[in-house]
């Protein structure tokens, strides 16, 4: 003889075949979740996790250079820049880094999905884009690609609690975030910007320089910010493709006779593959 079957999953069954009709099973589950706990005092037994795709109306443009081609004026940035990597966090898409200057430090969690598809849990999303001005979805444009990307930056030299709910918003919150679990490459920053009447924030320069034993690695990039207007939002990724068209023709013609190197885009990439 077969068990009976327990009466909350057939009040559970009764919800849901009423519920769709109207095409709203979320809220008949959530209702069964609230008569469950108010009955037995347990945790809900069903959840659905709603996604959404954030829209994109900014972002950089990025050309990577030889290092030699600018000279660095007298007043520079001086960073030191940290990457932590391991197997788990590549294969989900997930950068850690940490930036320490006399000014002070930043931590940033990172995802750019392998998969190229950009999916957030709604609510985590709308919590913390409330909660910190830091939290930031963008496109990254080189001359050959377009990374969309999100990430969040807190002023601190570790992870924090937005940063777990972070990583919970993109599938993995199972992701250790002591720092110290995962490998440390350090790389040195020099940065400066420049005036430029095609940008209103102007032209940004960013040099890595790594060592690896006898072996060193230079990385230079020139970027500028991007965005375009929310409305209309019916066209809006066509007005940003646009604007990201126009961005790199700016970028790209802001200095004619600089050839650029021949690799471009995934400087994070670049730099951890030359230290590991």
């Amino acid at each position: 003889m077969t068990d009976k079957i327990p009466m909350k999953y057939l009040i559970l069954t009764s919800i849901l075949l009423s519920s769709f009709a109207h095409a709203d099973v979320a809220s008949k589950l959530s209702e069964f979740n609230q008569f469950m706990d108010e009955q037995e005092g347990e945790a809900p037994a069903c959840q659905i996790t709603e996604q959404l795709r954030p829209t994109i109306r900014k972002g950089e443009v990025k050309i990577s250079y030889p290092c030699e081609s600018f000279r660095a004026p007298a007043e520079v940035e001086k960073e030191k820049i940290s990457f932590y990597d391991s197997p788990e966090l590549e294969e989900k898409g997930i950068i850690f880094r940490t930036r320490t200057s006399e000014a002070g430090s930043d931590a940033t969690v990172k995802f750019r999905p392998k998969n190229g598809e950009l999916l957030l849990d709604k609510t985590i999303y709308t919590t913390l884009d409330v909660k910190s001005k830091n939290l930031k979805c963008e496109a990254d444009v080189s001359l050959n690609k377009r990374v969309d990307s999100c990430s969040l930056t807190t002023e601190t030299d570790v992870l924090t609690e937005d940063h777990a709910a972070f990583l919970k918003m993109v599938e993995a919150g199972d992701v250790k975030t002591e720092l110290g679990h995962y490998k440390k490459y350090d790389i040195d920053s020099t940065s400066w910007k420049m005036k430029s009447p095609l940008f209103v924030k102007g032209i940004s320069f960013e040099k890595w320089e790594m060592k690896k034993g006898e072996n060193s690695l230079c990385i230079l990039e020139v970027s500028a910010k991007f965005e375009v207007k929310k409305e209309p939002a019916a066209d809006i990724e066509a007005r940003l493709e646009a604007e990201i068209k126009k961005s790199l023709d700016n970028l790209s013609a802001s200095f004619p006779d600089v050839k650029p190197d021949p690799v471009q885009g995934n400087k994070t990439g670049r730099a951890i593959e030359f230290l590991k």
